[in-house]
């Protein structure tokens, strides 16, 4: 009887451990997520989309709450005063002049009723939709809405290539436990303003046969019907926000990385298409190695009509038409090797990008050098750096602004690649040549990998620093943020 006691009791033991230790190998039950259903209908005469949405919320908050909001940045497109373009770039935004969009909701339910609801910020771009829900509570909100998208050649809208659909759908604003309130951030020039949590999604979009689909997750498409139209059935998990784009004239490329990422480029020329690709394994490959894997088994890139280098969301990348010119393949490598990297800073780790806009734009940057050193070695290295950073540390610039500036704080992008891009990397430079490439490398894996699917904050990056190196960075990298342009009275030839 003891002999059997003891067993039992040990088995209790080791099933307690087991148990304990689970959390650590990522095998414990997953925290639930909320999911989207999105149903689209595209009338390609109107420019238009019909939009049924299904948001299954789940409650994360800790708190009881008696509303959601989620952020509608389509309507930045209803008037001409909302729409973040700056002037010298307006004419190129619109270039056939400028057309109002957005959102027109049909109807709004919670649980299947009608729901009370109302719209604020500048545009109507936040929205308020009342509903009780207590701590770990979730509830359906329904919406159905048509979408107008103007021609234009800015983030969301429609061009000569195709439609390119970002923030498109109302979304669920992330919760700042420590706010203890909903973060709703303006859309500005220079920052894609968009900070949601992972949720899963999945997604139908009826096309004409002859059009070529890119998006987040993975897509497959029906048959063709009688009209000659097929159904794309898309699905991602764990995602930040979902993205779409479709065109009516591609060309293919496939690859996978070594660690068996999927990669498929879509240009309107072959060669273009193949340049892509080309840029994007080559870069993937570097940052797998460095950060680990994508969560998604799939990215995609496909050149759109997108007035700026590109724009990058968690598993599709907008590259620009105008790098994809075959006199033009050194400015579309450099630019695909900084987008790649974004799908890691941004994509796999999310912030405030209106708080903290460097922990996407200056972290994706910099990632970016390093790709190049790899090939090119230091010396190669250190050139692209000072190409990148001297004139932008020995320019003065009005207004106090620092690395770590708010991106509202920036009168356009210019300016912020030069303060947050560029002496960002110069920051960045300084920290990795103390502690050396391959700790700084090393603090780089374990911001990435602590912080998967979540946001972060400054405090989060330094974590990763100080646990890491075994020493502390607070301090310091605060410091260089806000005395890096000090660099502006020295006569610099060879930054190192």
């Amino acid at each position: 009887m003891a002999r059997v006691l003891a067993i039992v009791l040990a088995l209790l033991l080791v099933g307690s451990i087991v148990l304990s230790v689970l959390p650590v190998f990522g095998l414990a039950e997953e925290e639930p997520r909320s999911h989207y259903a999105l149903d689209m209908s595209v009338d390609l005469d109107a420019q238009a989309v019909t939009v049924s949405e299904t948001l299954d919320y789940v409650n994360a908050t800790g708190r009881a709450l008696d509303a959601l909001w989620l952020n509608v940045y389509a309507n930045a497109l209803r008037r001409a005063d909302s729409v973040p373009v700056e002037n010298s770039e307006w004419n190129d935004a619109f270039p056939a002049g400028y057309a109002p969009g957005g959102v027109d909701f049909i109807s709004v339910t919670v649980n299947g009723e009608p729901a009370s609801w109302a719209m604020s910020g500048p545009g109507e771009t936040f929205m308020r939709v009342e509903a009780a829900l207590q701590p770990g509570g979730t509830a359906r909100f329904a919406f159905r809405f048509r979408l107008l998208l103007p021609r234009c050649d800015w983030a969301l809208g429609l061009g000569e290539l195709g439609w390119r659909l970002v923030n498109f759908y109302p979304v669920a604003a992330a919760y700042d436990a420590q706010a203890e309130d909903f973060v709703l951030n303006g859309w500005t020039v220079a920052v894609d303003p968009l900070m949601s949590d992972a949720a899963d999604y999945e997604a139908t979009v009826t096309l004409p046969r002859t059009w070529t689909l890119a998006s987040t997750g993975q897509a497959s498409a029906s048959e063709p019907d009688e009209n000659e139209l097929v159904v794309w059935s898309i699905r991602a998990e764990g995602v930040r926000d979902f993205s779409l784009a479709f065109s009516r004239r591609m060309n293919e490329r496939r690859g996978e990385t070594a660690s068996g990422t999927g990669v498929r480029a879509y240009a309107s020329t072959a060669s273009a298409a193949q340049a892509m690709l080309d840029a994007a394994l080559a870069a993937l490959n570097a940052y797998e190695n460095w950060l680990g894997p994508l969560s998604a088994p799939e990215l995609e890139l496909m050149e759109t009509d997108y007035l700026r280098d590109g724009f990058s969301k968690p598993g599709l990348i907008q590259v620009s038409s105008a790098l994809c010119a075959i006199n033009r393949r050194g400015a579309l490598e450099n630019a695909v090797v900084r987008l790649c990297a974004g799908q890691w800073f941004g994509g796999e780790v999310g912030c405030n990008p209106e708080n903290e806009p460097w922990m996407t734009d200056a972290l994706a940057g910099y990632a970016a050098l390093l790709v190049w050193e790899e090939r090119e070695g230091y010396d190669g290295y250190l050139k692209r750096l000072n190409a990148q950073v001297l004139s932008a540390l020995q320019t003065t610039i009005p207004g106090g602004l620092t690395v770590d500036s708010h991106a509202s704080r920036f009168n356009g992008t210019d300016e912020f690649e030069l303060v947050v891009v560029d002496r960002g990397a110069a920051v960045l430079h300084e920290l990795r040549d103390l502690m050396g490439r391959e700790a700084f490398l090393a603090c780089l894996a374990r911001y990435v990998a602590d912080n998967r699917g979540k946001n972060a904050s400054i405090a989060q990056f330094v974590d990763a620093l100080n646990v890491t190196t075994g020493e502390r960075w607070d301090e310091y990298l605060v410091s260089q943020m806000h005395t890096i342009s000090d660099y502006v009275n020295q006569r610099l030839t060879w930054f190192e």
